[in-house]
């Protein structure tokens, strides 16, 4: 099955954000059962948008604004093509838990 996905969201400001910083987790993975075959994240103001991994794997992309900003809007749109795999997920790597759990193992 193929689903077309189209989310915003906006944040309005009482007074002008100088600097606006936010973690997004909004970019879906390619495994076994699910292919993404196009995604894109828009914003509708200048904004710098650095693309990361966190400690479970998960893409995170980071957002910068480096001017007042009143408004902004953050626009995700793609495809993404899925197989009913009954429940079961596979294809995804696990990865180590938070630095800081692993660390007090060791």
């Amino acid at each position: 099955m193929r689903i077309r996905i189209d989310h915003a969201t906006r944040y309005a400001y009482a007074r002008p954000a100088r600097f606006i910083v936010q973690m997004l987790r909004l970019t879906p993975k390619s495994c076994e059962s699910q292919q993404v075959r196009d995604w894109r994240i828009e914003t509708d103001v200048d904004a710098r948008l650095r693309r990361s991994e966190d400690a479970f794997g998960n893409i995170v992309h980071s957002l910068y604004t480096e001017r007042p900003t009143d408004d902004l809007t953050i626009r995700v749109t793609g495809e993404v093509s899925t197989v009913d795999t009954g429940g079961v997920i596979r294809g995804r790597t696990r990865s180590c838990r938070p630095a800081s759990i692993c660390a007090r193992r060791g």
